[in-house]
């Protein structure tokens, strides 16, 4: 029997707070600070899925693809400036 870890346990809450009770909200929490305190357990890497999967079923097509194109210009800008503090 695979060991329990609080990492288990929070998935375990999230997981039941997204599909049972279907509270979006506290899921997105649960798992956000499933991650923050645990970024390189197993549960984190399903945690991230299911918040894609939360994105992908609430936010309309054009506003992730807004969202993807803010992000990536927010990126080369990013990028912009730490090349030009540089010299």
């Amino acid at each position: 029997m695979p060991k329990t870890t609080s990492a288990t346990t929070h998935y375990a809450e999230a997981y039941q707070a997204q599909y049972e009770a279907k509270d979006f909200e506290t899921a997105t929490t649960l798992y956000r600070a499933l991650i923050d305190a645990n970024p390189d357990a197993v549960e984190a890497g399903y945690s991230r899925s299911q918040l894609r999967r939360m994105v992908m079923s609430v936010i309309s097509r054009d506003a992730l693809v807004g969202a993807d194109i803010a992000l990536l210009c927010g990126h080369f800008d990013e990028l912009a400036t730490t090349a030009a503090a540089r010299g």
